[in-house]
């Protein structure tokens, strides 16, 4: 059975990275919420690779899409852990 993230667990998640809070994640908002933080080469590598126009009405191959669904809800489901675990060692 596989567990999805819910609306609400994903808007969470949106508020908790939005760094405008404008309720939108914009692309360095994404790249702080998807790329590893303890590791300086591989972010370094990803941002600094050459942008190219994508034109108006292009879409990810699907399997690209369902995989960045798959890494944007493990984001959710870690980051609700992470508030449960600090709810528990506040009791």
């Amino acid at each position: 059975m596989v567990d999805y993230a819910n609306e609400v667990e994903c808007m969470y998640a949106v508020k908790f990275f939005d760094k405008d809070e404008d309720g939108l994640l914009t692309f360095e908002d994404y790249l702080q919420m998807t790329l590893p933080c303890d590791d300086v080469k591989a972010r370094a590598d990803a941002v600094q690779r050459p942008n190219y126009k994508v034109p108006n009405g292009s879409t990810l191959p699907k399997h690209l899409e369902y995989e960045l669904s798959r890494l944007f809800e493990k984001e959710v489901h870690y980051h609700l852990k992470v508030e449960h675990e600090k709810k528990t060692l506040e009791r």
